[in-house]
């Protein structure tokens, strides 16, 4: 069942598909593409914070590492960037444990948290990368 929308899951048993390019568009390679992480936390505040980070794949080339100092440099001026992907109260105590499933489906995976309320709470959580053109206005707090 998927706890976002109480609908039940239907299981896919076809492997990931390739997407092909608009017409008239060249296709991406890989290393074009940026490297998409996506980390979530639990905490002892009863919170799950997620967080998405893009990593241009030049900073991952080991041939862009400065000789002097070891630390990635890249020319073109590229940089990783941060974004919040979620943030709420997902228990009535403290997040003592989390668990991510092993991929089942191109975009899907389950995510599972315990804590000290005594329960398990499990949710499907995205994995596809963010798109580029939205940018989310996140709001600022005010004294």
């Amino acid at each position: 069942k998927n706890f976002a929308n109480g609908k039940p899951e239907t299981k896919s048993t076809k492997g990931p598909r390739d997407v092909a390019p608009e017409a008239g568009e060249a296709p991406k390679s890989t290393a074009d593409q940026p490297f998409y992480v996506q980390v979530v936390t639990g905490s002892y505040e009863r919170t799950l914070h997620g967080i998405a980070a893009t990593i241009p794949r030049s900073l991952l080339d080991p041939s862009t590492k400065d000789t002097a100092s070891g630390e990635p440099s890249d020319p073109s001026g590229e940089k990783v960037t941060f974004s919040d992907t979620f943030l709420f109260a997902a228990h009535a105590s403290s997040v003592r444990c989390m668990a991510v499933s092993p991929p089942t489906e191109a975009d899907k995976r389950y995510l599972a948290t315990g804590s000290t309320d005594e329960r398990i709470n499990v949710y499907t959580v995205s994995t596809a990368p963010p798109t580029a053109d939205v940018n989310a206005a996140l709001p600022a707090l005010s004294v």
